[in-house]
Formats: C-alpha cells, structure tokens, sequence
C-alpha cells in the first residue's frame, strides 16, 4: 500500500483491509531524505512512524533527494516494487481519487514490474469521503499548512 500519511490513504486501507482476498504487505512511503518529511504531504518521519506503528503494519520507506527527478523516484520506487513482486506481491493500492494522469503514470509503472494498482476509494465524492472518515471515528490533525492559502481569518496579527 502506497501510504502518503493523509486521510486518502487511511480510508483506501481500510477498503483493502474490509476485503477477504487481499492483505496489505507493508506501508510503502517515499520520504525526502534532506527534510526527514514524508514527498507527498510533508509529515515528519516520527508522526508517519507512529501511524504505521498504530496500525501494526511494517513500513517501507523509500529515501528520495530534495531535489528528485522523476528518474530517482522510479528507480527507488521501482526497487521496492521489484522486491515485493519477488515475493509474491502483485498490486499496489493507493489512495488516489481523482487525477485520470497520475493513475496512467502509476499503471505504466508498475506495469513495468509486472503489477497492477489498486485503487479503492477511486471516483468517490470528497465531502461524502471525509463525513465517512469522521463517522468511522477516525481523527485529524493538521500538521502541514501553506499559509497563504488559508483564509485571512486564520491569520495571526503582526
């Protein structure tokens, strides 16, 4: 499973974990080695450690540069996928929802591995997901914010 740290993540795992047929290996997160923060959202390391941790799942972490290329991120992706399908692996989940371009680049890449991806939440209506994860008691925090895109409201004088 493709873990990024976020609520995404979180419910596409849960959808994994409600079926019968399919078990989730390891949490697999890239992380960029200069900052210790999770590529995708910025998380420390230590919070994404936990949440593996909370869930009694084993966590890959992938090291990528500050400054990766597309090239550095394949290849270390495609190591851990390589290792994984030599032990049996044939998918990847993720969390993705929406971005019709992402979902073709993952495919073409783990095609290249001989896997597919998984995506359990896919297409499902955002307002709709984040009432679900509330309801299924789950809890937030917001540890990451770019602050130019909160309303000024959130702001601190001075």
């Amino acid at each position: 499973m493709c873990w990024s740290g976020g609520k995404d993540s979180c419910l596409a795992l849960r959808e994994i974990q409600r079926s019968p047929t399919m078990r989730v290996e390891a949490l697999l997160t890239t992380l960029t080695r200069d900052y210790d923060r999770i590529s995708m959202h910025g998380v420390r390391r230590i919070l994404l450690e936990r949440q593996a941790a909370s869930l009694g799942l084993p966590l890959h972490q992938i090291l990528i540069s500050k400054g990766a290329t597309n090239e550095e991120y394949e290849s270390k992706m495609g190591e851990a996928f390589s290792a994984y399908r030599g032990r049996g692996v044939d998918s990847v989940a993720f969390g993705d929802l929406f971005l019709q371009d992402i979902r073709a680049y993952r495919q073409r890449l783990l095609a290249k591995h001989d896997m597919a991806g998984l995506y359990p939440i896919w297409g499902r209506n955002t307002s709709h997901l984040i009432r679900e994860f509330l309801d299924l008691g789950f809890k937030t925090v917001v540890v990451c914010v770019d602050p130019r895109k909160l309303d000024p409201s959130f702001r601190r004088p001075g």
